[in-house]
């Protein structure tokens, strides 16, 4: 249902590529005219309004691409490999390197939410920037759960300058050791350290108590009890 929706919204709602893509083919901006004429129906709209457009659009716009891999992945899953060559393609041929890591991290977002992971780890080795691609393979890692191939990248970020930048890669890296490496003290460590009460005290008292510490745990939370007294009443169900 939701694929359907996309597709009749890039019908009904066209982007100017796609306006001048009919403009070009039926020698006419009338657009009204064609959509009246065209849209009889939903499957009428793939076969002769919406289908000619991507199909034509190989080595065209990467706006067309990127429509051309949501209605092949609908319509025909069979094809998608060859149109993911051929954006891969399109993306090495781009000179402009901020225009390439667009272009790789776009298809990286189409390929996540289409479970397409082994491709979209190929596809990242296109992104130029390194921190831009590290924090794209973390993306990947929570989409695959896999803990070790998010810590992977978190250590490339965590070498950056910036801080608010190692900050939240901090913050991903607790995180990953709470929920997928079940490493409960190197999280409450990094809490520890970058602490943002009292939220991070909550991660801590739920650490303590998934590791089986029930008197830690406890102890955590009476401090948030004894702090933040707004926050005592959910502390105490605890």
């Amino acid at each position: 249902r939701e694929w359907r929706q996309k597709m009749w919204n890039s019908v009904t709602q066209p982007s100017p590529v796609v306006r001048a893509y009919f403009k070009n083919k039926y020698k006419t901006s009338d657009y009204g005219n064609l959509k009246k004429k065209y849209l009889k129906n939903l499957s009428v709209a793939f076969s002769t309004a919406a289908k000619p457009v991507y199909e034509k659009c190989e080595g065209g716009p990467w706006e067309l691409q990127m429509y051309n891999f949501d209605t092949v992945k609908a319509l025909a899953p069979k094809n998608i490999s060859k149109v993911v060559d051929q954006m891969v393609s399109a993306i090495g041929k781009e000179k402009n390197e901020a225009v390439r890591s667009s272009m790789a991290s776009s298809l990286i977002y189409k390929l996540n939410s289409a479970s397409m992971f082994k491709e979209a780890k190929i596809v990242l080795d296109l992104v130029p920037d390194p921190i831009r691609r590290a924090w794209l393979g973390v993306e990947i890692g929570w989409k695959t759960n896999d803990g070790k191939y998010i810590i992977g990248h978190l250590d490339v970020i965590e070498k950056s300058p910036d801080e608010d930048t190692v900050r939240k890669a901090k913050m991903n890296r607790a995180q990953c050791c709470r929920y997928l490496l079940k490493d409960y003290d190197t999280a409450i460590k990094i809490w520890n350290e970058y602490p943002n009460p009292p939220t991070t005290l909550w991660y801590i008292a739920e650490c303590h108590r998934m590791a089986g510490r029930k008197p830690q745990a406890q102890g955590v939370l009476d401090e948030i009890c004894g702090v933040f007294p707004s926050a005592a009443p959910s502390a105490m169900l605890r």
